[in-house]
């Protein structure tokens, strides 16, 4: 049982990268950080890059967790993914 809302959340981090990679997906980057935000996972599925935003719930309620990226956390996710492109032109 996670003792901390951080842990819990590194624990769904850590569960979410491994079902993903399972899938077939590359790990490319953890926790990149931006003065625009933060993208949790970023991964490669063949030749798309994929930005993951994990989101632990004490619930198992998938309506809960898609509401939980309001149009805010949206954007912060699109200036970071943005940014992140911009310095890994290379990975394109």
């Amino acid at each position: 049982m996670p003792t901390s809302t951080i842990e819990a959340g590194n624990i769904a981090e850590n569960l979410a990268c491994e079902y993903l990679q399972q899938q077939g997906l590359t790990l490319l980057t953890r926790n990149f950080r931006s003065r625009y935000g933060e993208i949790d996972l970023i991964m490669r599925d063949g030749n798309t890059l994929v930005f993951i935003e994990v989101r632990a719930r004490k619930q198992h309620n998938l309506v809960d967790s898609l509401q939980s990226v309001n149009a805010s956390k949206q954007k912060k996710v699109i200036k970071t993914a943005l940014y992140y492109l911009q310095k890994n032109s290379k990975l394109m």
